[in-house]
This record gives C-alpha cells, sequence and structure tokens, in this order.
C-alpha cells in the first residue's frame, strides 16, 4: 500500500486540541494553508456558519466525519462547501470497544427487573421530547433513567425536570464507559443518540451493542435501518420498526412510545430469551467491525501508517488514532 505524506497537509481536529501539538480546526481560519486536513470523526459536522466561508472554500481541504449519511452534507451550514468529505461512520465502534478495553467480559442478566434503562447526560432539545414523552405515557416507573441537566429551556408540556442520577460517579467523571448497575438490570436500552440531522452511530448505540442489550434508537430517520445495512440484526421479536422511515421527529417518537407500552407489562424474562442469541451475534459483529482495517477510510489508515513510521510527528490526538488502530488486523 501507498503511504500518503499526510504531513503535506496542515492538520486541525475538533477533539483534544490542546494536547502536544493538536490545533483546533478553528485554527485554519488563521493559518490559511493552501491544504489542510480536518480530523472530526467523533463529532457529524464542524463549525457553524462554514459552508460559504470564502476563505475555507479555496483551500484544497479534507474534513473527516463520523457521519453515516451523505444527504445532509448538502444543506449542512458547518462544513465548507468545496470540502472532500470523508465519513468514518464506525469510528465510535472503534472508539467504544477501545474505551471498554479492560471491561469487555460481562454477563447478561436473563431476569431483568425493569422494561429499560435510558441514560441522558446533556438535556438535548430530542432528549427533552423524549422524557416529556416518557411521563406523558407514564412509562417512567418502567425505567432506570439519568437525567443530569435540569434547568434546561425547553418548552415542557408534561414533565417537570428533576435531577435524576443513577450512578453518583458517573455524573462527577462523566465517563461514558463506566456504567451504572441498573444498565444491566434491565430488558432494553432507549438510546437518545447525538442528533437528529443525520445518522451518527455514538459511544451510546455502540455500548448497547457491546454489551448484548436491545435496543430502539431515538435519532435521524432511518437509523435503525442503517444499523441493518451495516449488518446488524434488528429485534423484531420486540419491536414494530415501522416509525423509522418516518420523517417528522414527533412520529418517530410516537412509534418507540407504542412499542414500549405495549412490551412494559409484559413477561421481561420471557422477552429475553427471544432475543438473547440475536444479541451476541450483534455483540459479535460490532467487534468484528471494531477490530478490522477494512473500516478504517484509507485516509486516516494512510495517516497512521505514516506516523507509524515517523512517530515524532503524532500530536496527541494522533496517538489516540494509533491506539484504536491497534486493536485491527
Amino acid at each position: 500500500m501507498k503511504v500518503l505524506n499526510t504531513m503535506d497537509f496542515k492538520k486541525y481536529y475538533i477533539w483534544d486540541f490542546n494536547q502536544a501539538g493538536s490545533q483546533h480546526v478553528n485554527q485554519a481560519l488563521i493559518d490559511k494553508p493552501n491544504k489542510a486536513i480536518m480530523f472530526a470523526p467523533e463529532e457529524f459536522e464542524l463549525m457553524y456558519g462554514w459552508r460559504d466561508n470564502n476563505e475555507l472554500n479555496d483551500m484544497d481541504l479534507t474534513v473527516i466525519v463520523g457521519s453515516a449519511t451523505r444527504e445532509y452534507l448538502g444543506i449542512n451550514k458547518s462544513i465548507p462547501k468545496n470540502a472532500n468529505v470523508v465519513q468514518w461512520p464506525t469510528y465510535w465502534i472503534n472508539a467504544t470497544y477501545y474505551g471498554f478495553r479492560n471491561n469487555l467480559l460481562h454477563s447478561v442478566n436473563p431476569n431483568p427487573n425493569k422494561l429499560f434503562v435510558s441514560l441522558n447526560n446533556k438535556a438535548h432539545n430530542h432528549r427533552c421530547m423524549l422524557m416529556d414523552n416518557l411521563f406523558n405515557c407514564d412509562l417512567m416507573q418502567y425505567g432506570y433513567i439519568s437525567w443530569h441537566e435540569p434547568e434546561k429551556e425547553y418548552e415542557w408540556k408534561y414533565w417537570k425536570p428533576e435531577l435524576m442520577v443513577l450512578d453518583s460517579q458517573y455524573i462527577q467523571s462523566k465517563n461514558s464507559y463506566d456504567l451504572p448497575s441498573e444498565f444491566y438490570q434491565s430488558l432494553l436500552n432507549v438510546v437518545a443518540e447525538s442528533t437528529m440531522d443525520t445518522v451518527f452511530i455514538t459511544e451510546k448505540t455502540c455500548t448497547a451493542l457491546l454489551f448484548s442489550k436491545p435496543f430502539i434508537i431515538f435519532g435521524a430517520k432511518n437509523f435503525h435501518q442503517v444499523l441493518k445495512d451495516m449488518g446488524f440484526e434488528l429485534y423484531d421479536e420486540l419491536f414494530d420498526y415501522s416509525f423509522d422511515s418516518l420523517d417528522d421527529h414527533s412520529m418517530r417518537l410516537n412509534g418507540i412510545m407504542e412499542n414500549l407500552n405495549r412490551l412494559k407489562n409484559q413477561n421481561y424474562s420471557a422477552l429475553y430469551s427471544l432475543v438473547k442469541d440475536k444479541v451476541q451475534r450483534n455483540r459479535q459483529r460490532m467487534i468484528d467491525i471494531a477490530t478490522s482495517k477494512q473500516y478504517i477510510p484509507a485516509i486516516c489508515q494512510n495517516h497512521i501508517e505514516y506516523l507509524k513510521k515517523n512517530p515524532s510527528l503524532a500530536t496527541g490526538r494522533d496517538i489516540y488514532y494509533m491506539e484504536l488502530e491497534k486493536n485491527t488486523n
């Protein structure tokens, strides 16, 4: 394989830009390089308003993002319109597998005592929608729920927000790779993903995959279909996924509420038995992706290979990408 000299490009990062020479993507507006790579697989977007920024649009620019779908790229205001956009939709599969590297062994509880767990840290609007509807549908009593930002300004219709903590250590550390015990005591994971703008598969979904937890996701349109296209199996034994293809966010949420209402009074152990083999296959599928170079974009793999030969040129974030790649073969 010919290894691309990515040092010919000025490098910028959306995360950890204060580490060992890493520079934030905003620095490009000051540097105005001829050629640049912006590493942002941790996010699905860059900086709002960049689409029509002439200074950025004059660059030979490559942007790496973590989204799985491309439809939003044509209208997204955060990505320069001339940029070559490279997607790494399995980035958080790699990162989650690495994050739990010391805790990959787990035991599944075949006798859950509540229907679901839902872990919510940042109070994004769509998560507020979820909480409001869980309360309205009288579903909160069936779940273990965390809610860490009760002061969020939102047009609440039903629920009066309050602090809900499952793990006091987590609310301090914000470590996504320390799971509360309630995660294991519930049948399924109700995941409110990071954005409704595009299918962006983060550690929230990947944790359910890795720890053999059936899940239903409040995210962008066709989120579950994208997972299916990636080789994961859907839990048709539990859920009616007809909501997944609906354009309207509130209609998709209604579909999730209908699924939960239908399951809430059933025997959770019996429900788990319906999918116990499937959750293990999904776990293995995630591990297969996380440990294969096949899913790392060529430009990222080239960058890593170049740094292996020139380790003194690696910045803090580069070193992290290299650690992820060590798990692959």
